[in-house]
């Protein structure tokens, strides 16, 4: 037995208060208003003590859940509030890998209550664990929702300042160095340098401008950067897309993290008109990865397959059946799962995504044509298991707004998702499980002055729900200015958080949300 004389006990459970490893025992006491702790020492005894969070008035029942799915159980705790007082609340006592956060307060409005019990449970099917309690007097049921993981809290940090007019289009994210940190590798079509933006020791952020671009190069106007190990070394090289020389510039880097050895990729025939978008995937089958690549202004998908340690062969043409207008972004993907990656595009002025499907006999791709509401100009594609089943989906943003082509078991079926909130100018699409519930979300880049960041949230059986929206002015950046372009969301400090960093073209600087709770 664990003696706690004078007390009196309403309400019992178990939680690791001091994350030693040991579950202690906690119990409401009704005599002092407080809570008793029974921390577990090493041998298995006990030692009395006291938890009173902040605000705490009249505890009369508590529960333990991991209400934000993150592997640690919270505390709540349901407070009747003083008699003659402005009511009671619930207690919301949030854990992380620290322990227990400060409590949080959720009060009723509509009247004065007086909870009795808690309950969580997810009541509006978004995913998410909420927040019930039973009032006494009123005798009924309050519900409190959860919003989704704040991950864009704002003020924003400015990650590293680039050259000013750098206006940033696109950046890759991988270990650029050779010293196992993550890095970003920036491009712009109007800078004349790649830049690299080394992490320091101190977590800060080193630049280095890399003068591949520009008058006295062959390489100008790069609008896309892909990381990639491409000569297979371990090592992450870099591909970009050059629209102004009309071609792709490769990057490998060798075990001292440097990228001399470069290669210009032309198509000899000149089909390779204003490439702006390139991708790496092993089409054939061969173990060594090829670059995909789309002439934004031949219209012309041009297939380059690698013959070994980063060299490249002709490029080959691949028909499209002249679908293809201005295409703006591909990716290489299995889109029908049968092991065998396949290829989706946007078109800018053909209003569609099409999507190439490799034959059994790698010959060859079926084509699929995915129109959208004319004047769409669809400038973002990425695919994932957005609606529950496991086949993969494709969503794209356009002026038109936000699409995802469900696929069937033969044909995709269009459905939209939101068409932005106010005029928008759509520069990116992300998915990514934005709110930590396991399922995909799509994340919107607006660069419309003043610019914003839409989440469009999974919902159980009910789509996709505008979630968040940050505008541009309230994102607190050194630049004072907000126009996002590309976005990732990584890991980037290796704290076990992902981390939400985009590209800021006004600004001149990348910017980054750092995750986790705050």
């Amino acid at each position: 037995p664990i003696p706690a004389a004078g007390s009196r006990i309403r309400s019992v459970g178990v939680l690791d208060l001091d994350h030693d490893g040991r579950l202690d025992i906690l119990a409401i006491d009704r005599e002092r208003d407080n809570i008793i702790v029974a921390w577990q020492l090493a041998g298995g005894s006990f030692e009395l003590g006291r938890f009173a969070p902040e605000s705490l008035e009249r505890p009369v029942s508590m529960l333990i859940a991991d209400l934000t799915l993150n592997g640690a159980d919270d505390l709540l705790i349901a407070d009747s509030g003083l008699p003659g007082g402005n009511g009671g609340r619930v207690l919301v006592c949030l854990a992380d890998a620290a322990g227990l956060s400060g409590c949080e307060i959720l009060r009723r409005t509509d009247q004065i209550a007086r909870p009795q019990h808690v309950a969580v449970g997810d009541f509006d099917g978004d995913g998410r664990y909420d927040v019930a309690s039973v009032d006494e007097g009123s005798r009924d049921v309050a519900i409190y929702q959860q919003d989704a993981l704040n991950v864009l809290e704002s003020p924003a940090q400015t990650l590293a300042s680039l050259q000013d007019g750098a206006r940033p289009s696109s950046f890759a994210v991988a270990d650029l160095d050779a010293d196992g940190d993550l890095d970003l590798a920036v491009t712009s079509p109007f800078s004349n340098s790649l830049t690299l933006l080394s992490r320091r020791a101190n977590s800060s952020y080193a630049r280095q401008e890399l003068n591949f671009f520009g008058d006295a190069s062959s390489t100008r106007g790069a609008s896309q950067v892909i990381s990639a190990d491409l000569d297979g070394d371990g090592l992450a090289d870099l591909v970009t897309a050059n629209a102004q020389s009309d071609n792709l510039l490769v990057l490998l880097q060798d075990s001292r993290g440097r990228f001399d050895r470069r290669t210009n990729i032309l198509s000899l025939d000149g089909g390779l008109d204003g490439p702006r978008t390139v991708a790496a995937g092993d089409l054939d089958g061969d173990g060594r990865l090829d670059l995909i690549t789309a002439g934004g202004f031949s219209d012309d998908l041009l297939w380059f397959r690698q013959a070994g340690q980063g060299v490249f062969a002709p490029a080959e043409l691949i028909d499209t059946g002249g679908l293809l207008e201005d295409p703006l972004q591909l990716f290489a993907e299995d889109i029908n799962q049968d092991g065998m990656l396949d290829l989706v595009a946007t078109g800018n002025e053909s209003d569609n995504v099409v999507v190439l499907i490799q034959r059994p006999d790698r010959a060859a791709f079926f084509l699929y044509n995915l129109p959208l509401p004319e004047g769409s100009a669809p400038v973002a594609v990425v695919s994932g298991q957005f609606l529950g089943d496991d086949r993969a989906d494709i969503a794209v943003a356009s002026l038109s707004g936000v699409f995802i082509f469900e696929q069937q078991e033969k044909d995709f079926l269009l459905r939209e998702v939101g068409s932005g909130s106010g005029e928008y100018s759509p520069t990116g699409l992300l998915a990514t499980d934005f709110g930590g519930n396991g399922r995909l979300d799509l994340v919107l880049a607006n660069a419309l002055p003043p610019g914003a960041i839409e989440v469009f949230s999974a919902r159980i059986g009910a789509g996709f729900s505008s979630s968040q929206l940050l505008s541009g002015s309230e994102v607190q950046t050194d630049a004072e200015s907000f126009l996002p372009a590309a976005m990732v969301h990584v890991d980037l400090n290796r704290d076990g958080e992902k981390d939400f960093v985009v590209a800021n073209r006004s600004g001149d600087e990348m910017t980054v949300f750092w995750g986790g709770r705050r």
